[in-house]
């Protein structure tokens, strides 16, 4: 009986322990106007991603981020492209994989997302 409440308590413990994330890939642009784009990343007002996008020849390329979640709910994703800032909002747990790519589309650039529940298979 002794084990069966230890077994217990040790998988409880590591249940509590575990830390909530959404996990995002920012996808490396393809067009040359965006070279050396700096590109900033909010969740909730936490800073999670601030680096500059390397533009790639052909194939998309990303890079990976996390960003800690504590509970469930609306979470508003901040981003910021040079001097444009684009807001999404996010539902999470249903929206826990996240792919953000930099367009530039007419003289202008812009931020898509994808949002899924499942992990989002790339290249």
């Amino acid at each position: 009986m002794k084990k069966i409440g230890l077994i217990l308590l040790f998988c409880s413990t590591l249940v509590g322990c575990t830390q909530s994330k959404i996990h995002i890939l920012i996808q490396q642009p393809v067009h040359e106007n965006l070279e050396g784009s700096h590109f900033v990343i909010f969740l909730d007002e936490n800073e999670v991603y601030n680096e500059s996008l390397h533009v790639t020849d052909v194939i998309p390329t990303y890079e990976a981020t996390d960003a800690k979640v504590e509970k469930e709910g609306l979470k508003n994703l901040r981003v910021i492209l040079d001097d444009k800032e684009f807001n999404f909002e996010l539902n999470y747990p249903q929206d826990k994989f996240i792919i953000l790519s930099a367009t530039y589309i007419n003289d202008d650039a812009k931020v898509n997302i994808t949002k899924s529940d499942k992990k989002i298979k790339t290249f």
